[in-house]
């Protein structure tokens, strides 16, 4: 029977999405049953399709899910046959899935397979006039692009200046450097700008009011709290002086220190003192104070332990104070600009949600929504960030509270995006919820891989092997025994229940390839060396064909070094890597978006030479041209796809994915000059990568989740599992809520934090717990990749003589430590490389490869091709009606060929002129743009009378070198004024656009003008 809520940790291999699809199908059954309450009573009956919402990461699992769900629906109505498909396990006959997968159809609205962003997006939409939103907000991820213009407004603002030359001085004593204190200042932000800012973020001088210091000059105050301390050091060596007969000499001497710094480092010693709540301690045998003088003892180590904690927090924060200052000025900026943008935070709107939840009853946004979910459907919930479980949280438990069901699903120990947000530990808060009901189960087969890999897993990744006393001891030894604990608990929470039965009847063949470097440099050569023997062996002895091989890498720089060695080892085989699957990376998009940039520019000399240079027929690019004029930029990229210019199908892939993403953003109403941006800054839109590509496949281990192949070769495994470097300068917003009594926060450095503030320790720990379980879960990731080859190639450090790590424990060391002395045995190779090996490896039956000859007409791109490619952001009109767009681009051109007006002067001849010289360019008329320009420079005369200089369809380059054309600059005394002129309905868009052209300029303000309406919409 369907459990109403239900949390299944699925292992790898173990078919989680088969069981998604599953569970989908069952409850789209008892919409088709009439009589399922009879059956199912507990449960409610879903009265349709749109009552069911399955959530998933990202796009791409979404439209999996969704292709596995119809596939799974016409196995079970027989349109598709398949002998091995258990249909029995779905209880549903052929007619009833037929009916269903009509039933989709007729409602593929709503279909509700969707990513989570999208469905939390729909919820605000729904809400966006309470939330004080414009409903056609853009949800905008781009934040760099925000930042910049925050920073630009920021730093240009006089009455931040002494503030911005404290944050310079501040930032080049950190060792930040550079010439251009701008720049430095830029950089210094960036490496700040993820920092969260609460509201309640306190500065310096708000910390000297919270705890009662009137004087705001640090130096002061640090002298008078020093004055204070060393009063009551002088009375413990006093004390200690006058009862040195019962006093322990050796924990005597740790209070004699009078210097700030020291007492400080004694700070631990004194609060354990406190804990105690007596001095036994310090006493030696049978002696002690009398009661009244260990009071005051108490008492003046109480006073003196609360101000050593007060100073380190003004210190800290005197010292962090100028970063606090900009960082929140720059956040104000940027919620500024959102609001007059009407755009909307991608990674803010979990927390809108929550807050448009919790302020409104549940009932009204269902209404609000259009329809009342009852069943919700969660894939890869390790990957769900606490903000959006928090976001929906209400809505489910709402749904469960009234008869609807929750299905969960995920993998703790595949929890590899925490740098992203997602936090594994929310399965044991939805397990904990007593109003989720959820029970939980485990899968526990594997239908991957083979038995060999299987076993090796279960071996490597059980919680007795990963807390081995070796690993125990470096965390005890450098965190202390409360993150030993903390550890422990972690790694039993998720690794707890790892161990798998298998499937896969064949062995499998694994091979471990380990050196230790503890007595010189780790050695390229060593990698080298060996992912090339491997690959060979795999290739030319045991006949694995390409697309059977997949590479996986911790980062993307070791990516270059393979690809490095497979050309010089492997000139003839055929490999993929993550950028060669990007869209924009693929030679023939380039050249296809190349002929379509071109089409929105000029004639120009040098187009002849390239058009040759990229073997494209310039007639035929001419005729292109001339029948595209009133075609949409998808209609427009078919054009000249179908024109034989390009090698489509040896690329068809990458042509299809390229489609689908101008088909995807062609509801927007994007020209084709916005279409070219879009893609000129998108550069991770990739096409999927599966096996039926015949070649090798380079990824970085984040790219292979959800992926698997017969045989993985994993070089490079000695990725750190922390590292404590990467918190020494780590800033965080602090709560400080035991010192103000208030839910305070202070910007400090967690170093410091963790040594007086429990939120600080909290934290510091927390970060540190999550990088280990995130870099074990990437070693369980790669390892389960594999069906029936794994091979492992890693250097481990350890020193022979001593029997000990080093404290900056890797992968490899890890592993060595679980393998040593194991079960799986060493072989011992001249190299003093071991060498462990479990299974037999077995010849491929067919080979899919087959080299393929060199062609000889290979197109040869000079040094000079890149300077060709510009991006000029000026306005089309590709998606107008013909009269409309012809229309707008004669008033462009018209307005161009005015310059500096004398309105003493004949107005009227004037603007007859432009527009004569506009209309035999053009070699098309419109009279009605002649009143539209009349009005525009009356409208704007301002800008075409008393000015001092001009530029008309002006170019421009910017900072990062890309060329802009500007309808028409003008500069009045010191001020410099954009206007772009717009034919058409207002845009969102434009004055995101605006804003990039004002960034050329120091001192600049901008103006759209609608020709259509007079409208004069003001940027600054």
């Amino acid at each position: 029977m369907l459990k109403p809520s239900l949390c299944t940790q699925a292992s790898a291999g173990s078919g989680k999405t088969y069981r998604l699809a599953s569970r989908y199908i069952h409850l789209l059954k008892l919409i088709f049953k009439g009589n399922i309450k009879d059956n199912f009573p507990e449960i409610l009956n879903p009265d349709s399709i749109g009552s069911i919402v399955a959530l998933t990461f990202t796009n791409k699992a979404a439209a999996e899910m969704k292709d596995r769900i119809i596939l799974f629906l016409k196995k079970l109505a027989d349109i598709y046959p398949d002998k091995d498909f258990d249909k029995n396990s779905f209880g549903i006959k052929e007619n009833e899935a037929a009916n269903l997968l009509v039933d989709i159809i007729k409602n593929y609205g709503d279909f509700n397979v969707t990513t989570l962003d999208s469905f939390m997006n729909k919820i605000l939409k729904a809400f966006a006039i309470e939330k004080k939103i414009m409903p056609d907000y853009e949800v905008f991820f781009e934040s760099d692009e925000i930042f910049e213009l925050a920073f630009g407004d920021v730093v240009s603002n006089p009455d931040n200046f002494i503030q911005l030359l404290d944050f310079l001085i501040k930032l080049l004593d950190l060792g930040q450097s550079g010439v251009n204190p701008e720049k430095i200042i830029f950089d210094g932000l960036s490496k700040y700008k993820d920092i969260d800012i609460p509201e309640n973020l306190l500065l310096f001088e708000n910390l000297c009011e919270k705890l009662e210091f009137d004087n705001k000059n640090f130096a002061e105050i640090q002298s008078e709290i020093e004055t204070n301390l060393l009063e009551n050091f002088r009375y413990f060596q006093e004390l200690f002086s006058e009862h040195a007969d019962i006093f322990n000499k050796t924990n005597i001497k740790k209070f004699k220190k009078s210097d700030i710094n020291e007492m400080i480092q004694q700070l631990g010693r004194y609060e354990e003192i406190l804990t105690e709540g007596s001095l036994v301690s310090l006493y030696k045998g049978g002696g002690f104070l009398d009661e009244a003088k260990e009071k005051e003892f108490i008492s003046r180590l109480t006073e003196s332990v609360d101000l050593l904690k007060k100073y380190m927090l003004l210190k800290s924060s005197f010292e962090t104070d100028v970063v606090a200052r900009q960082l929140k000025r720059l956040r104000d900026k940027e919620e500024e600009i959102k609001h007059i943008s009407n755009i909307v935070d991608g990674q803010k709107v979990a927390k809108d949600v929550s807050e448009i939840l919790s302020e409104n009853d549940i009932s009204y946004a269902f209404l609000k929504l259009g329809e009342k979910i009852s069943h919700y459907l969660i894939d890869e919930f390790q990957d769900t960030s606490k903000e959006q479980f928090d976001a929906i949280f209400p809505l489910i438990e709402n749904a469960v509270s009234e008869g609807g069901t929750l299905f969960i699903v995920g993998d703790k120990k595949q929890a590899i995006y925490g740098w992203r947000g997602g936090d594994y530990t929310i399965f044991d808060e939805a397990l904990k919820s007593d109003s989720l009901r959820l029970e939980e189960e485990f899968t526990d087969t594997n239908y991957r891989s083979a038995k060999n890999i299987v076993n090796f897993n279960n071996f490597t990744f059980n919680t007795s092997n990963l807390l081995n006393a070796n690993l125990l001891g470096i965390f005890e030894d450098d965190l202390g025994k409360d993150f030993k604990i903390l550890m422990m608990d972690a790694i039993e929470g998720i690794y707890g229940a790892s161990e798998q039965k298998y499937k896969n009847e064949n062995d499998g063949y694994l091979e471990i390839i380990l050196q230790n470097v503890a007595d010189n440099d780790e050695s390229e050569d060593f990698y080298r060396d060996e992912f090339v023997d491997t690959l060979k062996k795999v290739i030319n002895d045991y006949k694995v064909p390409p697309s059977d091989i997949m590479i996986l890498l911790r980062k993307k720089g070791d990516i270059d070094l393979v690809v490095s060695w497979m050309r010089e080892y492997f000139e003839e085989l055929p490999f993929v890597t993550e950028d060669s699957m990007r869209v924009s990376s693929n030679f023939e998009i380039k050249k296809l978006l190349f002929i379509a940039n071109v089409m929105t520019m000029p004639e120009n000399q040098d187009f002849d030479k390239i058009f040759s240079e990229l073997k494209v027929d310039k007639e035929t690019f001419d005729n292109i041209k001339s029948e595209i004029a009133f075609l949409s930029p998808y209609e427009i990229f078919c054009k000249i796809i179908s024109a034989d210019i390009l090698n489509y199908n040896d690329n068809k892939v990458y042509f299809e994915r390229f489609l689908e993403e101008v088909l995807k953003i062609s509801d927007k109403h994007k020209t084709l000059e916005d279409v070219l941006e879009y893609f000129n800054k998108k550069k991770d839109i990739t096409i999927s990568l599966n096996e039926n590509i015949e070649a090798v496949k380079i990824m970085t281990i984040h790219k292979s989740k959800g992926l698997e192949s017969h045989t993985v070769i994993i070089p490079f495994y000695d990725w750190k599992l922390y590292d404590k470097g990467k918190l020494k300068d780590a800033y965080h917003a602090v709560n400080i809520e035991e010192f103000t009594g208030e839910p305070d926060y202070l910007l400090i450095k967690l170093t410091k934090a963790r040594d007086f503030l429990k939120d600080g320790r909290d934290k510091y720990f927390e970060k540190f717990k999550n990088e280990i379980v995130e870099n074990l879960n990437l070693m369980y990731v790669a390892n389960t990749r594999a069906r029936e080859n794994l091979f492992v190639i890693g250097q481990y450090k350890k020193d022979i003589q001593e029997n000990r790590y080093g404290r900056q424990i890797s992968a490899s060391d890890l592993l060595h430590m679980i393998l040593e002395n194991s079960e799986y045995g060493c072989k011992s190779e001249k190299t003093c490389n071991e060498r462990y090996i479990v299974g037999e490896m077995k010849k491929c039956s067919k080979i899919k490869y087959e080299e393929k000859p060199v062609e000889d007409d290979k197109v040869e791109i000079n040094a000079n091709f890149r300077g060709h490619l510009k991006i000029y952001e000026k306005e089309t009109y590709l998606n107008f009606e013909k009269k409309e767009r012809l229309k707008g681009e004669l008033f462009h051109l018209g307005m161009s060929f005015l310059s500096k007006v004398d309105f003493e002067k004949d107005l009227k001849a004037m603007i007859n002129d432009a527009y004569f010289r506009a209309v035999n360019l053009m070699r098309y008329s419109d009279e009605d743009v002649k009143p539209l320009m009349m009005k525009a420079v009356l409208d704007l005369r301002k800008y075409f009378e008393d000015i001092d200089a001009f530029w008309n369809e002006k170019e421009f380059v910017d900072r990062y070198g890309n060329i802009m054309r500007l309808d028409r600059v003008v500069k009045i005394g010191r001020e410099i004024t954009v206007i772009d002129y717009k034919t058409g309905e207002k845009d969102l868009s434009h004055e995101l656009q605006m804003r990039r052209y004002m960034k050329i300029f120091d001192n600049c303000r901008g103006i759209i003008y609608y020709s259509d309406t007079g409208e004069i919409f003001d940027v600054v």
